[in-house]
């Protein structure tokens, strides 16, 4: 501690050390900081919570210390300090950089949702692919990319329309086209497409309530919030509740069954394929089992497009803890294509998302290989 006051109380948690003449305390203190450290104290520490544990004054003088002559000792303070400069000069650097970047690329990307027409579309992208080299050079732009290829999809924009396929009207209610015509602010769909509540194409219902007092019959396996991700499930760690053999039918999962989360992070969906394997679900998931003529996946893309822009924020309920009751789920409006139209999106979103996928891997490898080549420069630098 450099320039303590004169007077000064210290806790029995803290720990002094005297040190000899032959010691720099700024040295001692970078191999106090060391992950060699961290690893003895790791070792050697008491306790049995992660949050709580303690070392004691013998595990501390125990540390193994590679003590140089009190010269070098100088010598590798200054040249760390130096090193931290020049990293939080970088790192400034960087932060600006990123910024800048983060705007070129919510610029362009915004072209691209602008666009009209798939042909407009066709343009913007070819714009857009120009840079792409410098666009796309890190995970978190290609997830920006991926967000815009989900909200293509859901404004018709991902390729060119069949009138031959009819409407969506015929999947919907008589009242449709009214709603759809009353509402100005509402973005102008393809021909052919339908705004569309998910009350009317689809059924959906909440799962069972947890209820060991009430609940009867044997064991069975079921999926809560957090099972449920996006676009896929965890299931390491499934729990079992009671449910009677009358109610099995009611609430065991088929396959193409949508769930989505009604609380937790409200809309996050995916999609039960299995039906081998025997499943419930719990109270805080709703299950959506869309109409003939409506895909699940489709479904799962706009829920997605929309919790991703923000604008399925706006069916939630609680000041805090957000909530998507079953009421507001009926009411959840989206852009619906005739039914080919539906299978084309989502075999096309789903190819971008492998493509996706395959970028952000190769960069999260590169930096990984960038890191390490860090790492080496640093430590010949100190041992040099």
């Amino acid at each position: 501690m450099k320039n303590p006051p004169p007077r000064l109380l210290l806790s029995d948690k803290i720990i002094r050390l005297k040190l000899k003449q032959e010691v720099d305390a700024e040295y001692l203190n970078l191999v106090n900081n060391s992950s060699a450290a961290r690893s003895h104290y790791q070792a050697l520490a008491s306790g049995t919570s992660a949050s709580m544990k303690n070392v004691s004054r013998e595990v501390v003088l125990a540390l193994p210390v590679p003590l140089p002559p009190l010269a070098e000792q100088t010598r590798i303070v200054t040249r760390v300090d130096e090193l931290m400069r020049l990293c939080d000069a970088l790192e400034e650097k960087g932060r600006l950089e990123a910024e800048q970047h983060a705007r070129l690329l919510s610029t362009l990307l915004g072209t691209l949702t602008d666009s009209a027409t798939p042909e407009e579309l066709a343009a913007n992208w070819q714009r857009v692919a120009e840079h792409f080299d410098l666009l796309l050079d890190r995970p978190e732009a290609v997830d920006a990319l991926e967000q815009t290829v989900l909200r293509l999809a859901v404004l018709g924009l991902l390729g060119p329309q069949d009138p031959s396929e009819g409407s969506a009207q015929n999947l919907l209610g008589p009242d449709a086209k009214a709603r759809h015509d009353s509402n100005a602010e509402a973005p102008q769909l393809p021909d052919g497409w339908a705004w569309a509540y998910l009350g009317e194409v689809a059924d959906a219902r909440l799962g069972k309530m947890l209820d060991k007092a009430k609940n009867r019959g044997r064991p069975r396996p079921y999926l809560r919030n957090t099972n449920v991700q996006w676009q896929r499930f965890e299931l390491d760690d499934v729990k079992h509740m009671n449910l009677d053999e009358s109610e099995l039918e009611e609430f065991r999962l088929r396959s193409g069954d949508l769930l989505i989360c009604e609380g937790g992070e409200p809309g996050r969906c995916a999609i039960w394929q299995e039906n081998e394997t025997e499943m419930y679900f719990q109270k805080a998931l709703h299950r959506v089992r869309p109409h003939a003529g409506v895909m699940a996946q489709y479904i799962a893309i706009a829920l997605e497009a929309d919790a991703l822009s923000g604008a399925l924020s706006r069916y939630f309920t609680g000041a805090t803890i957000k909530h998507f009751v079953g009421q507001a789920l009926d009411r959840y409006s989206f852009p619906l294509p005739p039914s080919g139209e539906q299978q084309r999106i989502v075999a096309r979103v789903a190819e971008l998302r492998r493509l996706c996928a395959t970028l952000r891997q190769r960069l999260q490898a590169q930096q990984a290989t960038q890191s390490r080549l860090a790492e080496a420069l640093v430590e010949q630098a100190l041992s040099g």
